[in-house]
């Protein structure tokens, strides 16, 4: 749903339609994720930092912020139909 709001349509379309991988480097070069890891020892280790970080962020703001990110994506497609 996001993601050809997210992308150049002709990436989006050589993995949707030909079901091409997009590898870890691919994806933080889009600005898909925010990093790449190692996924050895335990990939969950190099999540922990951000999840404590997300955590103390008020739960109601986080879903506000959300909520308007979101908001923006989907308006800005809306316009283009």
């Amino acid at each position: 749903y996001k993601l050809p709001r997210l992308l150049n349509l002709s990436l989006v379309t050589r993995i949707a339609y030909m079901g091409e991988v997009m590898n870890g480097q691919q994806a933080y070069e889009f600005g898909l994720v925010h990093r790449v890891v190692e996924p050895v020892p335990d990939i969950r280790d190099a999540a922990k930092p951000f999840l404590a970080m997300l955590k103390r962020v008020a739960g109601p703001a986080y879903a506000a912020t959300k909520a308007c990110m979101l908001q923006e994506v989907d308006s800005a497609f809306r316009t283009l139909n």
